[in-house]
């Protein structure tokens, strides 16, 4: 009977084990789901190991009571992510997005470089939130410039924007702002722990994704590779260069705020931008190309 209980202890690890490795890419709770069926399993085990020698149990029942124990891991997985969902939900449906505006984001001329995009957003519970801005040319807009470029050649990515500075007021409690402007000042979203009911302002200044910095800080241009991106040269300037203004489609992720992916209502900035005018400013500026090895797709 010792083999047997110390087999099914070692299949309790092996189990808590696949809901760890299983909780790296589906919930994040899983894991903590893990750590409990482990000390639950083990106690009951071992607790039912000593009753059965003291009493004299048939072994079969012991066996049968361990199978259980593992059926438990898998009710466990599951239970983790019907939990999951449900704060996911309440998560993102208990955000609020409010105050959001946009302007044209201008170079030291005067001159329209991209969006200036701002909002509020208060959240429900003191948690982990990873919140990144998307902004692209309406739906429509895209079907007029395919038009005037070869299908197959055809990729829109260079018209969105992508964050290229950011601020965040107040800025949460807790947290490391020195760190936060170190590790993430390149990185389109923040991911912070956040208060609960607070009022956070963020602004997220947006340029054609085309725009980049160097190793040194310097702007670049980020042309596409046609091997890479199937995106010549020609296209590219064809297509960044197409003269209608248009609406930008908005969104926010990590909140209800344009997210199609919760059924949420599509938004739009409150005026058009034209990504010509876009690209005749930044072109003034005179940017050098990237590097290759800095190059990052779109």
């Amino acid at each position: 009977m010792l083999a047997l209980a110390i087999l099914f202890s070692v299949l309790f690890a092996v189990m808590t084990l696949l809901l760890a490795v299983v909780s790296v890419h589906g919930p994040d709770s899983l894991s903590t789901f893990a750590l409990i069926y482990l000390v639950i399993s083990n106690a009951v085990w071992w607790w039912s190991f000593v009753q059965f020698k003291r009493r004299g149990f048939k072994t079969r029942y012991f066996a049968l009571e361990g199978v259980g124990l593992l059926a438990m891991g898998v009710a466990f997985g599951a239970s983790a992510h019907l939990y999951s969902e449900f704060r996911d939900k309440y998560r993102l449906e208990n955000t609020k997005v409010t105050e959001v505006s946009d302007e044209p984001l201008v170079n030291e001329n005067g001159q329209p470089i991209g969006i200036r995009f701002q909002f509020t957003v208060e959240f429900p519970t003191h948690d982990y939130y990873y919140i990144e801005p998307q902004l692209r040319p309406e739906s429509e807009y895209i079907s007029k410039v395919s038009r005037q470029i070869p299908a197959r050649s055809f990729n829109p990515a260079p018209l969105n924007m992508r964050v290229y500075s950011k601020s965040l007021e107040p800025f949460p409690s807790g947290e490391d702002f020195d760190t936060f402007n170190k590790y993430q000042g390149n990185i389109p979203a923040v991911g912070l722990r956040f208060d609960k009911g607070v009022a956070y302002r963020f602004r997220f200044d947006m340029t054609p994704s085309y725009l980049r910095k160097d190793k040194t800080g310097k702007d670049c241009i980020a042309y596409p590779s046609e091997q890479d991106q199937g995106l010549s040269r020609e296209v590219f300037d064809t297509l960044i260069q197409v003269e209608p203004a248009t609406r930008y489609e908005a969104r926010v992720s990590g909140t209800p705020y344009g997210n199609w992916r919760w059924e949420g209502p599509a938004e739009y900035t409150s005026r058009e931008y034209s990504p010509k005018e876009f690209y005749d400013a930044i072109m003034a500026m005179s940017p050098a190309a990237c590097d290759s090895d800095e190059y990052v797709v779109y």
